[in-house]
């Protein structure tokens, strides 16, 4: 199936399975009322991790909060529960949640919560294509590395980590599997060029996934990276369509993005309305195909790269993969998902 985490993926992810093992880890997605009760009676899983609640498939839901009672669906008859405690419905549902039984941990940031479970820092070493961060779980401390850039991804790590030390296994070993986690097609995908880098995370895009792109590149900036991103529409956003799309753009202000390549009708828009009304510090190109963006990336951006990164972000209909340059993706010194 194209996505494994509706009806139809989940099934064939079942079928995929073999009787003998120990876990099933299974992702379910939905994009409109009712699918979530449907994935519940199919997987009814004894463990559920919610990464996030927010402004996602907003055209199937109306609001944040329907997309909420329709997550928690898949809770209805498990055992533990893992909420990021970073996310501004944690503390109601967790003590929902606690009310009819469930065991629940809160994970995050140690400045947003008060858990046994969370990060206390962590330090970008771009140089080297990983992260090192150190964590807390059961009031121990532990270090680690890994080959991703974004805090708010090596957070959604720390329910894995809770797990693994809950089943003995040992640190070392744990180090191990870190050092080899290849993230999906799309999805925050690292090439280094030259001296710089280029992250391909077309596969979705919404404004949470939007923030945390943007404070990955402001990281960047404050590095001394020249920091490009080629912004694609987000779709499935509904009536909050516009306003999310000129809030994108306000965002790129704001995290002090200084080049910027637009594509697709509601960024064009977007774009229209809220520069004519503000003065920039940057520069935006309205593309209008991936040839285009192609154009300006090789005639604005010296190659080999010297001190850049490049974020390529959109819905998955936009397709973004397919305006990254060919030489760029050819000349890679390394990537940690092949």
């Amino acid at each position: 199936p194209f996505s494994y985490n509706t009806n139809i993926g989940v099934s064939a992810s079942f079928c995929n399975f073999d009787p003998q093992d120990d876990f099933f880890i299974i992702e379910a997605g939905i994009n409109k009322r009712g699918e979530m009760s449907e994935l519940s009676e199919i997987i009814e899983p004894e463990l559920v991790v919610f990464t996030a609640f927010g402004e996602g498939h907003l055209e199937g839901f109306g609001n944040v909060e329907t997309i909420v009672r329709e997550k928690i669906l898949l809770a209805e008859k498990a055992k533990m529960i893992y909420l990021n405690g970073d996310n501004p419905y944690a503390s109601k549902l967790q003590k929902d949640f606690s009310s009819v039984g469930k065991k629940v941990v809160l994970f995050g940031l140690q400045n947003h919560i008060t858990s046994q479970l969370s990060l206390l820092d962590y330090q970008l070493n771009p140089s080297e294509g990983i992260t090192w961060f150190r964590c807390q779980c059961e009031g121990r401390i532990y270090h680690f590395q890994v080959p991703i850039f974004s805090p708010e991804l090596i957070i959604l790590l720390l329910p894995v980590l809770h797990q693994a030390f809950q089943l003995g296994i040992d640190k070392e070993d744990i180090q191990k599997v870190l050092h080899e986690i290849l993230l999906p097609e799309g999805r925050e995908k690292i090439y280094h060029v030259g001296e710089g880098y280029l992250i391909d995370d077309s596969y979705n895009a919404n404004p949470i996934s939007l923030h945390k792109a943007l404070n990955l590149l402001k990281r960047f900036s404050y590095q001394g990276y020249q920091t490009w991103v080629v912004l694609g529409d987000m779709l499935e956003m509904g009536s909050f369509s516009e306003a999310v799309h000129q809030e994108s753009i306000r965002s790129l202000e704001e995290h002090k993005i200084k080049n910027v390549i637009l594509y697709g009708s509601m960024m064009h828009e977007a774009a229209e309305k809220v520069l004519s009304k503000n003065s920039v510090d940057g520069e935006y190109y309205l593309a209008s195909s991936h040839e285009e963006i192609k154009k300006i990336l090789l005639d604005q951006i010296p190659f080999p790269f010297s001190r850049v990164i490049v974020l390529f972000k959109g819905s998955r209909a936009m397709k973004l993969e397919e305006a990254i340059p060919t030489e760029w993706i050819e000349h890679e010194t390394w990537n940690h998902s092949q």
